[in-house]
């Protein structure tokens, strides 16, 4: 997706950043980006501090250039259906009781393996890895 925004300048003359990162799961801390936070994430992600950084934290160096204004909300701008669509999934993805957590509720009687293999079939547009749903299955199955 990046590539497609940034070789057609999608949202124009912006700054464009990939961001390999899949925040769904594991702890995080803030302010976000400090030592402590690469720590957690990296921790989570079964990574070194140093293989993080690379992966994750240098293609995001232009946005630590420039200041922004984020907010975990829809935007009211016009924006892309595919931009939009992505924008509603994450959003919903925030609440504890989503379609996900869901569905691992109602499967609560499939072995761990079985359930990422299903949930990666049943809900292939959230993008999710097989580490990421082993996290949220173990922290329902927690709760």
């Amino acid at each position: 997706m990046y590539d497609e925004f940034h070789s057609n300048k999608i949202m124009g003359n912006s700054d464009y950043v990939s961001f390999n990162e899949a925040m769904c799961v594991h702890p995080a801390s803030k302010p976000i980006f400090d030592d402590r936070f690469i720590q957690l994430r990296a921790e989570g992600h079964q990574s070194s501090v140093e293989s993080y950084k690379k992966i994750v934290i240098a293609p995001l160096k232009p946005l630590f250039q420039n200041h922004y204004l984020m907010h975990q909300q829809k935007p009211s701008l016009a924006l892309l259906p595919v931009m939009y669509q992505a924008i509603e999934l994450h959003l919903s993805m925030l609440a504890e009781d989503n379609s996900v957590t869901k569905y691992i509720k109602n499967h609560a009687h499939l072995s761990e393996a079985e359930l990422v293999k299903q949930l990666i079939s049943v809900f292939p547009a959230l993008g999710y890895g097989d580490l990421q749903y082993i996290e949220l299955i173990r922290q329902v199955r927690k709760a």
